[in-house]
């Protein structure tokens, strides 16, 4: 079953009815949607705060898109979603990185979002996720695929590799690895 959607007016927002008190963020994506979402949920993604903050200084600045031509809109529809659904989280203020913890907390609401998405979808979804620095969206996109992968073994009876020592091992190294790629993609 598919999460309710808790998107609301994306595209073509009026903006002569958006709350003044309120900050908005446009952005523009790289098939030419154009979003307009408010400060607070543009600030899940790490890269969209950096990129506000810099701007901040800039005259008219306000009154213009951030381009994100590496992202398709039907990606960035699911990155806002999720960012509406987190945008008062304070797990979404961390470094993105891989987790060194076994579980990643996660709502019903997350689960259902994620599992909703295909493989395709699922893949893509982590590149955007990472590419825009929205940890929580990337590390619970993660956790999703690790478990189909359970999931997929334990259909067809499949034996891992290592043993559980070795797993155990494995582990903190491939943690360090995933940081390395976290830290050296999209740059």
């Amino acid at each position: 079953m598919a999460p309710t959607s808790r998107l609301t007016k994306m595209e073509n927002v009026d903006e002569d009815s958006m709350d003044v008190e309120q900050t908005w963020v446009r952005l523009k994506t790289g098939d030419g949607k154009r979003f307009t979402l408010s400060k607070s949920e543009a600030s899940c993604s790490n890269a969209l705060r950096t990129m506000i903050e810099s701007y901040q200084n800039v005259p008219n600045a306000s009154a213009e898109y951030i381009n994100l031509q590496s992202v398709n809109s039907n990606m960035l529809t699911k990155v806002i979603e999720w960012c509406r659904a987190h945008c008062n989280d304070h797990s979404n203020n961390v470094d993105a990185t891989c987790s060194r913890k076994s579980e990643v907390h996660m709502t019903d609401w997350d689960r259902a979002f994620l599992n909703a998405l295909s493989e395709e979808e699922l893949f893509k979804l982590i590149h955007v996720a990472n590419y825009l620095d929205v940890s929580s969206l990337f590390e619970s996109a993660c956790h999703i695929v690790a478990k189909r992968v359970e999931e997929i073994r334990h259909i067809y009876e499949l034996e891992s590799d290592f043993s559980p020592g070795e797993e155990h091992q494995i582990l903190p190294e491939n943690s360090r690895q995933c940081n390395s790629y976290v830290e050296t993609s999209y740059n």
